[in-house]
């Protein structure tokens, strides 16, 4: 197993870099967006860990069906999360601590944010596929489907464990 994962690392740490990377821009500009803009609001969380869940899973079919759409819709969900979450942090300045903050968004987020990349690495997939065909280079199917198949499993863990400590852990941050 250890060494599937390693395998299936290098398969995808080009592709895991690149989202990262657009992720991180687009919190960065979701940030500055939000830094000028007046009238946000904090709302508590009150959802079961089901309610999360269910969300999370929303949110990745975008990034996952990139997939088909060579990396299309994955691009385009990646940069609006990314806005979305880097305008809430910001936004949360006007009424939250710092501190509070990072007790807000790190004990899921060190979950949900990896499974969130994750998925967009699924969707740009294809494309690392194309691109190895277009080399020259034989493409596995089977080796690369089964790789695609664990990483959604991978997926599947870190959303349904980020579900259930945004709802058990995480709630305990928000202010009275």
């Amino acid at each position: 197993m250890q060494n599937r994962l390693k395998s299936i690392y290098g398969d995808t740490k080009l592709l895991l870099l690149i989202s990262a990377i657009i992720f991180g821009l687009s919190l960065l500009f979701g940030g500055y967006l939000e830094s000028r803009v007046e009238g946000a609001f904090l709302t508590e969380n009150n959802h079961t860990s089901g309610d999360i869940l269910k969300n999370n899973l929303k949110a990745s079919v975008p990034l996952l069906l990139g997939f088909i759409s060579l990396g299309v819709t994955t691009l385009g969900a990646l940069l609006i999360n990314g806005v979305a979450i880097g305008g809430s942090i910001i936004a949360s300045t006007d009424y939250l601590t710092p501190f509070q903050i990072v007790c807000l968004i790190v004990p899921h987020g060190l979950l949900e944010i990896p499974a969130l990349l994750l998925s967009s690495t699924v969707g740009f997939y294809s494309l690392k596929m194309l691109f190895v065909f277009l080399k020259g280079r034989r493409v596995d199917m089977k080796r690369e489907f089964k790789t695609i198949l664990y990483l959604l499993l991978i997926i599947i863990i870190l959303f349904v464990s980020a579900a259930f400590v945004e709802a058990n852990v995480t709630s305990h941050f928000y202010p009275e």
